[in-house]
């Protein structure tokens, strides 16, 4: 009786250290990926912002940093801030092929960003299959809104992490 409660205690210890293990993997995990997503976003918003200035489109500050914000938000925030900011110099600035440069700038920046920059920082750390980021978006888009789209990836990351270490979910890693 006495080995029994002794195993079963030493069991519990052993899964509650397994369940902190977890936890500060997923804590150091998303910590990491935050980190690094914020720093390619300020970038890609500065270099968006002082073209702009420079295409003359007004207030080029605040597109700049309105760029980094909707860089959180994958796929559907730089269409969106492409958008704004075609909209915007379409309004003020007077010659029609100057109208089409902003966009453009900031159209070119985000394809290097998604395309090389991104894939080179966060790849080898954080390979999730692109299929299974814009379900997770969407999914995240119907259920909480602008909220759920930006905790959609640091969510499905941890998941990831879960699958990884739990082994009775190891045939989802192999998914995602």
């Amino acid at each position: 009786m006495l080995c029994s409660i002794k195993s079963l205690t030493a069991t519990r210890s052993a899964k509650k250290r397994q369940a902190l293990s977890i936890g500060h993997e997923v804590q150091e995990t998303i910590s990491n990926y935050l980190l690094t997503v914020s720093l390619i976003n300020i970038c890609l918003g500065t270099a968006v912002g002082t073209g702009l200035y420079f295409f003359g489109v007004p207030n080029a500050a605040l597109w700049g940093l309105m760029a980094a914000g909707l860089n959180y938000i994958p796929y559907f925030g730089p269409i969106i801030g492409i958008i704004i900011v075609g909209f915007v110099s379409f309004l003020t600035i007077d010659s029609i092929p100057q109208n089409l440069l902003p966009a453009a700038w900031y159209l070119g920046l985000h394809l290097a960003e998604a395309d090389y920059i991104t894939p080179v920082l966060l790849g080898r750390r954080f390979t999730i299959s692109p299929l299974v980021v814009f379900i997770s978006l969407l999914f995240g888009i119907w259920l909480w809104g602008i909220p759920g789209a930006i905790l959609s990836v640091p969510l499905l990351i941890t998941l990831k992490v879960l699958c990884q270490r739990v082994p009775s979910l190891a045939p989802g890693n192999r998914f995602l």
